[in-house]
This record gives C-alpha cells, structure tokens and sequence, in this order.
C-alpha cells in the first residue's frame, strides 16, 4: 500500500538497524506502550515475531525508502480492549524526527481504507494515553470519536497500571464522509472577545451553510511557542525544529488541513507578535535550498501543500483601509503566493459594541455570503470584498464617536 509521501509494507530483517535507531528512543515506546529497543538484535527479533504477521506494515519514508514507524491493528482475539469479532483496534507510532508532519494521520487513514473496504470490518478502536494528546488528535483527525470510557490494558508491557483513553470509528459512509479540514489561527490576545472574531465566525458559519466543514480554531495566546533562533536546523534535517513546544502539534494540524485561516488585529501596520512568532516557526515545511519562481526565489516545500488555501482576515480601529492594511496584505501575499484571499475591514471595534447592531449586522449577513460563495467556488467576488471592507459609517462621524468616549474627563 501507498500515499503521498509513504510505502506501508510488511516488514523484513534488513529493517532492523533503522527499527533499532529509532525504537531505541526512550519517548517513543513508552507512549505507544512498549519499551525502547536495547540492541539491533532485538530489534531484528521483534520483526520476526511481533511484526512478522500481516496486519502490521513498515511506515517507509519515500524519499529515503527507509523504515521510520510502523501502523496495523489488532483483529478481536489480539486486541488490549474488549471488542466484537468483526470489529479491530489500530495502532500506530513514528520515529521522533518525523513527528509533527502528519505522517501518523496519513498513514492511519490508508489502514483505516483497507480495514473497511477490503477486510470489512465494521468499528475500528484506538486508545491513547492521556498524557499523549498527540496521538489522539491523530485518530481525531481520521474520524475517530471519544467514548469517554477509560480503561486499563494489562497486557502492555509498559503502562499496564495507566487507564487509556478509549476512541471508535463506525464504518458509516455518512459518518466518514470527508469534510474540509479547516485551521484558524486567531491572533488576537482577547480570544474569542476580539472584535476581529465576529467577522470569522460569520465568514464559517457561511461556509458552513454551502458544504459540512471541520474547523479548529487554534488561540494562538494560549500555545506554548518558542521564537525562531534562526539556527535553521529545521530546513536541514528533514524538519525537526530544536524546541520542543505546541509547534510539533499545530504543524500537523497544518499538514492535514485544507484552509489555513489567519485571523488576527492590525498591530504597528502587522500581525500580532503571537502570531508572528508561528508563522515564523513554519520554517521546518520548507528546506534550505532554494529556486527561482518566476522572478523571486523561493524555499522548496518539504511537503505538498498544493491543495492548501490561505485565507486572511484582519480588521482595525481606524475608520478606513488606507494607509493601514498594506503592509499585512503585502507580507500575507509573499508568504502565501498562491490560493490566497484577503478580507480586511475597518471600524471593527463596533461589532463589539451593541448600540452599532443596526450597521454591524448587516455587515456580517455580507461576510456570511462571502463565507458561502468562498466554501462553493473558491473565490470570493471583488465588488462583495470591497463592500465588506468599506466603512460602515462615515469616517468623520466614526473618529469623532472614538474621539468622545475616549476623551479625558474635563477637569
């Protein structure tokens, strides 16, 4: 079997220095439930035995033709959990260099394929440890559902005494039918308060309204994310950044997703720092080489990210857009060269104010239909864009209310 980016195939002895390098590593075993590897030896056995069966595959890096993981899963007989007969449990690890890229959900939703379609089972299960969020955002991603049940798997060889979170995935074609994967980043540091919310949340509930859509909205205030060092190490070595924070997680969100939305306040002419700081640790997608597209030089993605669209939002305190959004606009479109749409709008702090409904509604029923035609076309129309993005009152009477309620008191 294949994807994208992955062999999965049975695996063979000649795999055991590459099983041993990275199953040798003390984080990863012990989150899946096994111990780390102590010797090449072992490793080699382990692949005779424990993985010498046909429901587990090799994860194979395609550009290396290397073993960096492996996924299968486990009929009812097998299984750590008390499940039916025509019913499995799948399971999954990736070496450490390779995490944070989906490959984990890449290669489960091939297994995931097979399980259903060619061995006709119908409820796969999955369990994670709760100190492991990570993997169940994996099977999350894939269509998988919490049970809320917590148990103990006594068969693990490490974590036996730790209670698992339990998660279930019906072969219902409804149920598994793919949705947009959509990621918000909001960068304002109000969270949902901010004023520049109410306009995404009308632009999904748009979207919503023309197909189903998945959509994770990610506060970026509240995400541990260190600032890029500028080692560069990540554009090196196939991806892996040297801090160990939220980014691991958030760019794998960015790898399955299908919009990637920027939502966030106009600071000093720009993006708030926050928000700045993880578009700038998006360096591991990309490598050090470099080329020349049409007439500027790029970095070569180190995934396919041809089926991403980006989609900008960005209001501001100033009752027009002139003179304030272009230098946003200008940095969003050399990031983000293709499949881009911007919307910016002005006297935003009014949709926080409810004596202003009678102008701000309206606006919103705009971004609500802009939502709709960008969820079934792609694109949103430039006279409905410039209509969003026009002042709701007149400049002059806007500054002058801004001006009186935040005057000093006479003295």
């Amino acid at each position: 079997m294949e994807t994208d980016r992955l062999f999965l195939r049975r695996w063979r002895e000649s795999d055991a220095e590459a099983l041993y390098r990275y199953a040798s590593d003390p984080e990863v075993g012990p989150r899946a439930g096994w111990p780390p590897h102590k010797s090449v030896e072992e490793s080699r056995e382990i692949i005779c035995t424990v993985f010498n069966t046909e429901t587990m595959w090799a994860v194979v890096w395609k550009e290396t033709d290397e073993a960096i993981g492996c996924v299968g899963y486990l009929p009812a007989e097998a299984s750590n959990l008390t499940i039916a007969a025509d019913e499995c449990e799948v399971g999954y690890w990736i070496a450490r260099p390779y995490w944070g890229r989906g490959i984990c959900t890449e290669a489960l939703r091939r297994v995931i394929d097979y399980c259903f379609k060619e061995k006709g089972f119908t409820t796969l299960w999955g369990s994670y440890f709760p100190d492991n969020p990570a993997s169940g955002r994996v099977m999350e991603k894939c269509g998988f559902v919490a049970t809320g049940e917590k148990v103990l798997c006594p068969h693990l060889a490490v974590g036996a005494d730790r209670p698992v979170s339990v998660m279930r995935l019906v072969n219902n074609p409804i149920i598994i039918e793919k949705k947009d994967e959509n990621t918000g980043f909001n960068g304002s540091p109000k969270r949902e308060k901010s004023d520049t919310m109410h306009i995404t949340r009308a632009f999904l509930e748009g979207m919503q309204e023309a197909a189903p859509q998945e959509v994770t909205l990610v506060h970026v205030i509240d995400r541990h994310i260190e600032y890029c060092t500028g080692r560069f190490a990540c554009k090196r070595n196939g991806g892996t950044c040297i801090h160990n924070d939220d980014m691991r997680e958030i760019l794998e969100e960015i790898l399955t997703s299908d919009l990637l939305l920027f939502n966030f306040p106009l600071y000093s002419y720009a993006m708030p720092a926050p928000l700045k700081a993880l578009l700038d640790r998006t360096m591991p997608l990309s490598s050090m080489a470099m080329r020349k597209v049409g007439d500027r030089y790029e970095h070569p993605c180190q995934a396919d990210f041809s089926r991403l669209r980006y989609l900008m939002i960005c209001c501001c305190g100033f009752p027009n857009s002139r003179h304030n959004f272009e230098p946003a606009v200008a940095q969003f479109k050399l990031c983000f060269p293709g499949n881009h749409t911007i919307i910016t709008v002005p006297e935003s702090p009014m949709f926080n104010a409810p004596e202003a409904d009678v102008v701000t509604k309206p606006r919103l029923a705009l971004v609500r239909k802009a939502g709709k035609q960008y969820a079934e076309t792609g694109t949103i129309d430039a006279d409905l864009l410039a209509e969003i993005g026009s002042p709701m009152i007149p400049e002059e009477t806007y500054a002058a209310i801004v001006n009186a309620t935040t005057a000093p008191p006479a003295s």
